[in-house]
């Protein structure tokens, strides 16, 4: 179908409603892979991961292959300040990179007119967890919405599935780990997680 956009005897106001069609299909197909993961998730398979590797190769698919999704790129400024000799822990790669992506994702979407994404790690080596931060310089989250946000279906985006953090919440919780979020007092939102480096227990399944 993108090819036929293409085509020459097509007029402006043809072509414009292909791209239309094109970008909606994208963003339904997008929301079917939502579902599925949501309702049915692989199981995590624990290895050792570098957890700076996989945010520094997230951060640069999510901020330059937003056309994916059928939105253009932004102009975002990624700072990171990863803590240098983390030690490696037991995740699922895969589902670490899904958590990433998404709350990349929703940073750079909660800066439309560009801005700056933190990213940042540390070790509390007291209970054996690694901390991953990731802070956008958007408008912020009201109090009203901010317990909100984790749940299933809950979005405040026009064209948003509502699925993103509630899945990001339950591959968390799978890892033993915890997230939550946090206003930022000079503007826009942190998200916190802390994973554990070894698995004691077996993954919450839902």
């Amino acid at each position: 179908m993108a090819a036929l956009s293409e085509e020459e005897y097509l007029t402006g106001e043809d072509r414009d409603l292909l791209k239309r069609v094109i970008d909606e299909i994208k963003r339904i197909e997008y929301l079917m892979k939502a579902l599925l993961s949501f309702a049915k998730p692989r199981m995590p398979e624990f290895v050792e991961t570098d957890v700076n590797a996989i945010l520094h190769m997230v951060a640069a698919l999510a901020v330059k292959n937003r056309a994916s999704l059928g939105v253009g790129a932004r102009p975002v400024k990624i700072v990171s300040n990863l803590a240098p000799g983390l030690p490696d822990i037991l995740a699922d790669p895969m589902h670490l990179q899904q958590i990433f992506m998404n709350l990349l994702l929703n940073a750079v979407d909660a800066m439309p007119e560009g801005g700056t994404l933190t990213m940042k790690t540390s070790l509390d080596a007291a209970v054996s967890m690694v901390r991953i931060e990731i802070a956008d310089t958007g408008k912020g989250v009201e109090s009203g919405v901010m317990d909100k946000l984790f749940q299933p279906f809950f979005t405040t985006k026009p064209k948003g599935t509502g699925l993103g953090l509630a899945i990001t919440k339950r591959l968390v919780e799978e890892h033993g780990g915890e997230i939550s979020l946090q206003n930022n007092a000079e503007g826009g939102v942190t998200f916190i997680l802390q994973l554990p480096v070894t698995q004691q227990q077996s993954p919450v399944t839902a």
